[in-house]
């Protein structure tokens, strides 16, 4: 019984949030689930590295990033 009453209390805050703030949550909710069978790597679901996912996400979505055919050539480019 007790448990309803909590899902319903965090969904009903769920609709209150806005989307950025929504992205933290599910950040949260995962890493909550994962350290509960993978304690050694929580580390990914801190704030600091889930920033910077989304910054590699942004850079992404927004083209920069750079691809190599070889691992040769990303060598060489990281070489220059």
């Amino acid at each position: 019984m007790a448990e309803n009453v909590a899902r319903k209390e965090v969904l009903e805050e769920l609709e209150r949030l806005p989307d950025y703030a929504i992205c933290e949550v599910v950040d949260f909710v995962r890493f909550l689930r994962f350290k509960t069978t993978e304690p050694d790597q929580a580390y990914f679901w801190t704030e600091e590295w889930q920033r910077k996912e989304r910054e590699v996400d942004m850079a992404l979505s927004e083209g920069r990033y750079l691809d190599f055919d070889t691992s040769k050539e990303a060598l060489e480019w990281l070489n220059r």
